[in-house]
């Protein structure tokens, strides 16, 4: 009974060290891997993310060859019309709270 136990024990172990030997060999030869871009990829768009702590915008360029925001957002309807921006934010979250909120 304890010959059945020490080998359940002993192959548990080998089992164990074997899956994380596999683990790190898969990871190792598949982070060698290199994937090409295809010719016909649209441009990339740097997106970047803002937060103040209780509010969320996404913040992408005003004009880019992928998107030109200026045929949805008019620079008019902003507090300062002669503002030339370079970039145009899209947030969410809860307006009351949001506008409520002591600083």
């Amino acid at each position: 009974m304890m010959r059945v136990a020490i080998k359940f024990m002993v192959f548990t172990v080998l089992g164990l060290v074997l899956l994380v030997g596999l683990y790190f060999l898969a990871a190792f030869v598949l982070s060698r891997l290199s994937v090409h871009r295809a010719e016909n990829a649209k441009p990339e768009v740097a997106i970047y993310l803002l937060s103040n702590g209780v509010h969320t915008d996404l913040v992408v360029p005003m004009v880019h060859p992928v998107m030109d925001w200026n045929t949805y957002i008019s620079v008019t309807d902003t507090k300062d019309p002669a503002f030339d921006a370079k970039y145009v934010g899209f947030g969410w979250g809860d307006k009351g709270f949001y506008l409520e909120t002591p600083t």
